[in-house]
């Protein structure tokens, strides 16, 4: 095996959030997104929801039209992730329903997969999750389980809070989306020049 031949210091995971490191069911149930535990749980303003799918109605044909460019793609999630996070904002999302989603256990850990992020603890071996979804429930998840070491990077989609805890915009980075989770997005940061020597990959996604 090239990867045990090569040892752990030659070995990095770069993974999935939703429906791979967390459930694809809970209780039957298919797990939806961390936009949509916002969305279904009602603590927005009460046009949200409607206005959410109006969006969905408008640029998910873009996501899944076979005849449009990468180029042509990325125009058009960038345009649906940008106007979804205004929407949000606009709507009211606070910190408050952050911590209720985590209080009230709503986004479950696939079995073993604390374990998995503990040994990788242990070895000293880098880990990144890429997400498209809400980086802020993601990262407080893993706070909540303590799973936030050195070794953990977390690329997503983040919030710019007021004191009070109100979304007030989001950091100047690029939107993670469906079709852009590369490690491109990595070059610059400190996970970056954690890996830039690893040459094996372990690859996890849904």
């Amino acid at each position: 095996n090239l990867f045990t031949k090569a040892g752990s210091t030659s070995f990095h995971v770069v993974s999935d959030f939703d429906r791979t490191l967390t459930k694809a069911f809970v209780d039957g149930t298919k797990f939806v997104s961390s936009y949509a535990l916002v969305r279904d749980g009602k603590y927005l303003t009460p046009d949200y929801p409607a206005r959410a799918h109006a969006l969905f109605d408008r640029y998910h044909p873009y996501e899944i039209d076979e005849t449009l460019s990468m180029a042509e793609k990325n125009k058009w999630m960038n345009r649906w992730w940008g106007e979804h996070f205004e929407l949000m904002k606009e709507c009211g999302m606070n910190k408050k329903v952050i911590s209720d989603i985590i209080s009230k256990g709503k986004i479950q850990f696939r079995a073993g997969a604390l374990e998995f992020l503990d040994l990788l603890s242990q070895n000293h071996i880098p880990i990144l999750i890429l997400s498209a979804g809400l980086g802020d429930i993601i990262q407080e998840l893993l706070k909540s389980e303590s799973k936030l070491t050195h070794h953990l990077h977390l690329i997503s989609n983040f919030y710019r809070f007021d004191e009070q805890g109100k979304v007030i915009g989001r950091p100047d980075t690029h939107f993670i989306h469906t079709f852009n989770k590369n490690e491109v997005e990595v070059k610059g940061t400190p996970y970056y020049n954690e890996i830039k020597q690893r040459k094996n990959v372990l690859l996890l996604g849904d």
